[in-house]
């Protein structure tokens, strides 16, 4: 059903009259949990749109979504609509409450207007399209109700910033914290780990001198930072594998372990070599070299999208190229499973306070 604008003390009794018209349809009123988004503009719109259908479609829940634009004169404009999927007895529909505004008068209203829609005895998932420091007001307040809250990195200026951030902020929430550059890096941590799993492909992973990690950078609107999903992975890498950070520079970071020393590459892709259809700032290809001519790669099969080509080889040896499927390719995925994950992820915890340890260390 599209949205209809409705006024906000209609709001009960219309979602009532649209979960009637929906039982005439036998279509099930389902939901898991209570997602809480908010937009600090209205350009990302049809994007977030977008995410929230693929989360629907996956998790049944109650959409809360918040759009905020200073760019326009005071207002607060309230929509309801059901997201349905599927159709008779095998479909669910899930309802769905839209606000958007501009004020500060009317940002103290939304609190109060959304509180009784937070179903009750279900988790709360709070994902804010913004950095934690321009976190709203309303969006404080309800934050206490939440039990895991995802912020968008692409707002700060580097991840060293945004792990200082990020970690102020789950001290003093008490919610388990994440990001939606480290859940679009998600099937290449997997990818990684799967395919490092054995003891003779681990001791291999230890000999590597030359880490090389080549994105998307192209910028479009709401990604300016394209770097971000390479640095991230450049990171948990560095963390898995015990190294310790000597040197970082733009584009190239030295690394140590023991007595050897690391080199990470981190370069945007030629125009020519993009896929159709790659978001800003998505991996293309990982390469990682060790001595005796070892070299391990990672990288988009062109013209096939989800399909992931790996390479090995040495000097002396040489094994047939693998293919694999990517599992959730699609970013939207990869954000539906962080939605979802219930408590703080380990590793990315590990690497917030990784980064926020060198930073420390910097400003010294």
């Amino acid at each position: 059903m599209e949205n209809a604008v409705v006024a906000p003390n209609q709001l009960e009794s219309k979602l009532k009259e649209l979960w009637e018209l929906s039982s005439q349809k036998n279509c099930n009123r389902s939901c898991l949990f209570t997602l809480l988004i908010f937009l600090d503009c209205e350009e990302s719109t049809s994007y977030v749109h977008g995410v929230i259908r693929q989360i629907v479609e996956t998790f049944p829940c109650r959409v809360l979504f918040v759009v905020r634009d200073a760019s326009k004169p005071p207002h607060l404009t309230t929509t309801l609509s059901l997201l349905e999927t599927g159709s008779g007895k095998s479909g669910f529909a899930c309802d769905q409450i839209e606000v958007h505004y501009s004020g500060d008068e009317e940002e103290k209203r939304i609190p109060f207007l959304l509180l009784p829609y937070l179903v009750p005895d279900l988790p709360v998932t709070l994902v804010w399209m913004g950095s934690p420091l321009s976190l709203p007001s309303l969006a404080g307040s309800l934050e206490k109700y939440a039990d895991r809250i995802l912020f968008d990195s692409e707002h700060f200026h580097s991840l060293s910033e945004f792990a200082e951030c990020a970690l102020k902020h789950q001290k003093e929430s008490g919610c388990s914290v994440g990001d939606l550059n480290w859940a679009r890096t998600d099937i290449w941590r997997e990818l990684l780990a799967s395919y490092f799993r054995t003891s003779d492909k681990w001791a291999l992973l230890q000999q590597i001198s030359k880490l090389k990690i080549c994105y998307n950078g192209t910028k479009e609107a709401g990604y300016q930072h394209t770097e971000l999903q390479a640095w991230y992975l450049e990171k948990w890498l560095a963390n898995q594998l015990r190294w310790k950070l000597s040197q970082s520079g733009v584009g190239e970071s030295h690394y140590r372990k023991d007595e050897k020393s690391i080199v990470v590459e981190l370069t945007e892709a030629e125009p020519g070599q993009l896929p159709s259809g790659l978001s800003p700032g998505a991996i293309l290809s990982i390469q990682l070299y060790g001595e005796g001519g070892l070299l391990f790669q990672f990288a988009r099969t062109p013209g096939a999208k989800g399909q992931i080509t790996i390479h090995f080889s040495t000097s002396s040896y040489c094994a047939l190229p693998l293919q694999v499927v990517a599992a959730h390719a699609a970013g939207e995925h990869s954000l539906v499973r962080e939605v979802m994950r219930r408590g703080q992820n380990p590793s990315y915890q590990r690497i917030l306070e990784s980064l926020d340890f060198s930073r420390q260390q910097e400003s010294l």
